[in-house]
């Protein structure tokens, strides 16, 4: 009977989030060394880059396009071992400074390094909501605050990054071709992901609704 009793005090008191919390632990920690690492080496070594970065300037700054938005002369592709009657066509490719000007590898910096903070951003709010969760439990004002706050990073976060992203790309479009680069051309350029909008949107109801069971615990537990 004590041995029943000893057993079922220790599964009660053994965390269920542990398993996750130590893989996040884990994941974040990774990140947070390889961003000093690659922030040191790219600081303090000669020919190494991080997110597009190093001591010396880059010796290009490439922007993906479409070749049907833009035409450009002097470029021959020369595919090789096609069959007769057969045609190839390039479906997309990358318009580069040779050259580029310490702001504009800055400006492809802040493009590329704009996805990485809102990863790793997300990662450390998951980090925080699970330790909230582990220590004050699962149906909390606080846990449902953590949870909102992680739903609007990743829904702004990715709408913001989004814009940014394309702004950048089409700052340095201009800069590289002839052609008027107008609003329509700022459509091509949003590619943000509606599964990660939805999912933020998803979060920030699913607080929503853990705050209101967390009101209705508080005052249950008041009326006993």
């Amino acid at each position: 009977m004590g041995a029943v009793r000893m057993a079922a005090i220790t599964l009660k008191q053994r965390d269920p989030l542990q398993p996750l919390l130590a893989v996040v632990d884990i994941i974040f920690s990774g990140l947070v060394v390889i961003t000093v690492l690659g922030a040191g080496m790219a600081v303090f070594s000669h020919g190494t880059s991080f997110f597009g970065w190093s001591r010396t300037v880059p010796y290009s700054v490439c922007v993906p396009t479409d070749d049907s938005d833009f035409h450009a002369t002097g470029v021959t592709v020369e595919p090789g071992g096609l069959r007769p009657g057969t045609s190839a066509s390039m479906r997309s490719a990358s318009i580069c400074l040779l050259h580029p000007t310490t702001g504009q590898a800055v400006t492809l910096t802040i493009a590329q390094v704009t996805g990485f903070v809102l990863f790793a951003g997300a990662f450390y709010l998951v980090r925080r909501l699970l330790r909230d969760a582990a220590k004050n439990g699962l149906f909390t004002p606080d846990l449902a605050r953590s949870l909102r706050t992680l739903g609007w990073w990743r829904l702004a976060g990715e709408v913001i990054a989004t814009v940014i992203v394309a702004a950048v790309r089409i700052r340095l479009l201009s800069r590289m071709v002839t052609d008027h680069i107008g609003p329509g051309h700022w459509y091509g350029y949003l590619h943000g992901s509606w599964a990660v909008i939805f999912f933020g949107v998803g979060l920030i109801t699913a607080a929503r609704i853990m705050r209101v069971g967390s009101v209705m615990r508080e005052d249950l537990e008041g009326t006993v």
